[in-house]
């Protein structure tokens, strides 16, 4: 495939993600749960190099970016879920999620349409904007993955202390036994993940 082909299609790409950006959203998910994923995108720069072939490469950098993700979760039995938006941003900050929850609300994801609650991680910026667009009507739910993996590496730094005493103060009031076993939990639960992501079934 020649490069002026390649170009094109790319061309077609953003024209149409550019427009699912600004579709409404009609069949609105109970739920809608936000994540940020973090990768590495390559920018080219100004200075050059030769390549094995002889040939001049502009160089590349890697920079970290994140993804802010809305994944809507249907609640009537299906297990049907799929990503509704996504923001690309440099860090996950208020404004990052502003602009992905707004663009949802305006979409037509709101509780009188039938959203009935959230799932996130401890962002604060993504707290605020929630609070801020939604108010206090809509349930929020912090999501347990993050909490127990939290929880897990907290356990493991302590661990390596020999600070067993203090697990408890150290995992949200937990006692160390039901820490552990928060961590024992994670484990498990990142299998189901890692075996769900393999089969691509729609249920954990």
């Amino acid at each position: 495939m020649g490069l002026r082909t390649i170009n094109e299609r790319i061309n077609q790409l953003e024209a149409r993600l550019a427009h699912v950006h600004r579709e409404p959203i009609s069949e609105v998910p109970a739920v809608v749960q936000f994540d940020g994923i973090w990768l590495s995108m390559q920018t080219q720069q100004d200075s050059l190099y030769e390549d094995r072939r002889k040939r001049k490469r502009h160089r590349t950098r890697g920079k970290r970016m994140v993804v802010l993700i809305a994944l809507g979760l249907w609640t009537d039995g299906s297990g049907r879920r799929h990503i509704l938006d996504w923001e690309v941003a440099e860090q996950e900050d208020q404004a990052a999620w502003e602009r992905l929850v707004q663009r949802l609300w305006e979409r037509g994801v709101k509780l009188e349409t039938g959203l009935q609650a959230i799932v996130r991680d401890g962002s604060e910026g993504l707290e605020q904007t929630l609070d801020y667009i939604y108010g206090s009507a809509l349930v929020q739910q912090r999501c347990i993955f993050h909490q127990l993996r939290n929880g897990s590496r907290q356990v493991h730094w302590l661990r390596s202390r020999g600070e067993k005493a203090v697990l408890g103060a150290s995992c949200g009031g937990l006692s160390s036994h039901e820490c552990i076993r928060g961590t024992s939990q994670t484990r498990h639960l990142r299998r189901a993940l890692a075996g769900h992501a393999a089969t691509g079934s729609g249920h954990l």
